[in-house]
């Protein structure tokens, strides 16, 4: 069977006699807070769950341009700041000294804080991957990479991550234009055993392709973005890989999978399993030169 796309058009008029009215929802509830007295120099980019509580990650304006630091928030279940984490509820991480961005964030088995994302680093010039680890009261893990820091050049960015059952965490992010896929240790060591030097990378045609989310399939690892098309432009690229960092060959084509919704700019922004293993992806499709959400569901196989 094929692949189902659909495209979600964004409703624009108020007046729209299908869309449901405010009276027949409750009304929203939430949480604002900040991490320092500057205004608008804040912002959350991803959401993990650990048991009833939440975690936030994002960056945080660090008081001079451009000094961005990794920023973590933990919330009890009514929305209050945790203070067991970091004494309020809060914690900063200085990677770099200049522009560090946390992309994003999970709980591992053991209820530590993991959070991936991009550090910059002066006397290079890059912004290569970045990782940090906090314990469950939000302090640095020094059992990972020494200080619960970890600056790798095994990519330039960090886009997302998974943690394991045996507590190694798998990030992915993007190298030379493919999409990367590494494995690191509990101890926050690149991972040998995984495609043989600790990463997998995924050319799907030659093109720039960009990956941007993760998800786990039982023992396998779904990775999700953008796949260039000499003949459509960007597609939503799907690969799935084995435990080992092999590409999975009973996926789609040798383990890659490319959806095109109607030739245009398709990115894949976040990628999830369900119960029957079927892939689903959400991002954006330009259809008619309008950016509208774009969701592709596939059966295990990649059809």
């Amino acid at each position: 069977m094929a692949a189902t796309e659909r495209h979600l058009r964004r409703r624009r008029h108020r007046d729209d006699p299908h869309r449901p009215s405010s009276a027949s929802h409750p009304p929203a509830t939430g949480a604002v807070i900040s991490f320092s007295g500057v205004e608008k120099r804040y912002s959350a980019t991803d959401v993990a769950l650990d048991g009833n509580e939440i975690v936030v990650a994002g960056s945080v304006f660090a008081g001079s341009a451009p000094s961005y630091d990794f920023a973590i928030a933990r919330f009890e279940p009514n929305g209050e700041l945790d203070a067991s984490f970091a004494g309020d509820g809060r914690q900063t991480t200085d990677l770099s000294g200049e522009a560090d961005r946390a992309a994003g964030v999970r709980v591992d088995p053991q209820g530590r804080v993991v959070a991936v994302g991009t550090a910059a680093v002066p006397s290079t010039q890059l912004d290569p991957l970045a990782l940090a680890r906090y314990e469950a009261d939000g302090d640095p893990d020094p059992s990972f990479s020494d200080d619960g820091l970890l600056v790798s050049d095994v990519a330039p960015e960090g886009a997302d991550l998974l943690t394991l059952s045996d507590s190694s965490v798998v990030v992915a992010g993007t190298v030379s234009d493919d999409f990367l896929v590494a494995r690191f240790t509990e101890a926050g060591e690149q991972d040998q055993t995984f495609a043989g030097d600790g990463e997998q990378t995924i050319d799907f045609n030659d093109g720039a392709d960009r990956a941007w989310a993760l998800a786990p399939s039982g023992d396998r690892i779904v990775v999700a973005g953008s796949a260039r098309t000499a003949r459509r432009g960007y597609d939503f690229g799907v690969a799935r890989l084995r435990a080992d960092g092999s590409l999975d060959e009973s996926f789609g084509n040798g383990g890659i999978r490319a959806a095109d919704f109607e030739g245009h700019e398709d990115i894949a922004y976040s990628v999830a399993v369900d119960r029957t293993k079927d892939i689903v992806a959400g991002g954006s499709a330009e259809v008619a030169r309008q950016l509208d959400t774009g969701i592709l569901r596939l059966q295990g196989r990649g059809r």
